[in-house]
C-alpha cells in the first residue's frame, strides 16, 4: 500500500520507510554473492516502502532533510513530482566512505573500483582530467555521463547484474539523503560531492554531500559532461520491484 506523506506531517518510524527484511531473496543474494567474487563486495541491501515524501514529512532519525532548493525545483516543475518518491525496491548500496577534498588529490579508502577506472583512462574510455596528482584510479574527475555510458555498465559486468531485472546507476538524492540520515551520517561529513541520478529539466543533473555547504542537506546543479575534481560516485544495484 502507497503511504503518501501530506503538509500534515505524519511521523512515520523509519522501519515504515527502509522496511526490515529478514529473508534477502534468493536474486538479491546472488548479486551480493557475484560482487563479493568479483572483488567489489562493498554493497549493502536496501528495501524501500513505496512512499512519498515532502517537506514536511517527519521520519524518525531523518534530523537533516534536503535544503529548500530541492523542494522548490520540485514545487516549480524543474525537477520530477516523482523524485521524493521511494517506490517499492531493493536497492544495493556501495557503503564506501567518500573522503575530503585534497586538492584533487583525494581518494576513496581501499576503493574497490579503483583498478576499473584505472584500465578505463589507460584505454581512453573515459577522461583523465588534467589535475597534477590526481590518481588515474580515482573516482573523482569523472562525468556523469561517463558513468552512465562507461562505468556503471562496467561494474554491471563485473556483478554480473542481468539488465532484464536490474541496472546500476547513482543514488538520488533523496535515497543518498535518507539513507545518510538513517545509516550513514558519515556521507556528510566531508566537503566532496558525489554525483546523483536526479536531472533537471535544462540538462543538469544533481550533486550533493558537501559538508562545508550543508552535508546531506546539500544538493546543486552541475552539467553531466563536466569533469571535478571535488565531485566523486556511489554506485548501486537496482533491483526489479518483482523480485
Amino acid at each position: 500500500m502507497k503511504i503518501e506523506c501530506r503538509e500534515s506531517a505524519q511521523t512515520l518510524s523509519k522501519d515504515q520507510l527502509i522496511l526490515p527484511e529478514i529473508t534477502i531473496p534468493q536474486e538479491v543474494s546472488r548479486i551480493l554473492k557475484r560482487a563479493e567474487k568479483a572483488g567489489i563486495g562493498v554493497f549493502e541491501p536496501y528495501r524501500f516502502s513505496n512512499i512519498t515524501l515532502n517537506q514536511s514529512s517527519n521520519i524518525e532519525g531523518w534530523n537533516s532533510k534536503l535544503e529548500d532548493w530541492y523542494w522548490k525545483k520540485i514545487r516549480n516543475g524543474e525537477l520530477n513530482q516523482d523524485a521524493a518518491t521511494l517506490p517499492y525496491y531493493w536497492l544495493l548500496v556501495d557503503k564506501t566512505q567518500k573522503p575530503n577534498y585534497k586538492s584533487g588529490k583525494q581518494v576513496y579508502e581501499k576503493d574497490p573500483f579503483g583498478p576499473l577506472l584505472g584500465q578505463l583512462r589507460r584505454d581512453k574510455r573515459i577522461q583523465n582530467i588534467e589535475v597534477k596528482g590526481m590518481p588515474e584510479t580515482s573516482r573523482f574527475g569523472t562525468s556523469k555521463n561517463e558513468l552512465t555510458q562507461v562505468v556503471f555498465p562496467e561494474i554491471a559486468k563485473l556483478a554480473e547484474v542481468e539488465e532484464k531485472i536490474s541496472q546500476v546507476r547513482a543514488l538520488t538524492a533523496k535515497e543518498f539523503n535518507i539513507i545518510g540520515n538513517i545509516r550513514h551520517p558519515e556521507w556528510g561529513r566531508t566537503n566532496t560531492r558525489e554525483w546523483l541520478e536526479d536531472k533537471l529539466k535544462d540538462g543538469h543533473h544533481l550533486v550533493g554531500g558537501d559538508s562545508d555547504q550543508g552535508g546531506l542537506s546539500q544538493v546543486s546543479p552541475a552539467w553531466p559532461d563536466s569533469h571535478y575534481a571535488a565531485i566523486g560516485f556511489r554506485p548501486v544495484i537496482v533491483i526489479s520491484s518483482k523480485i
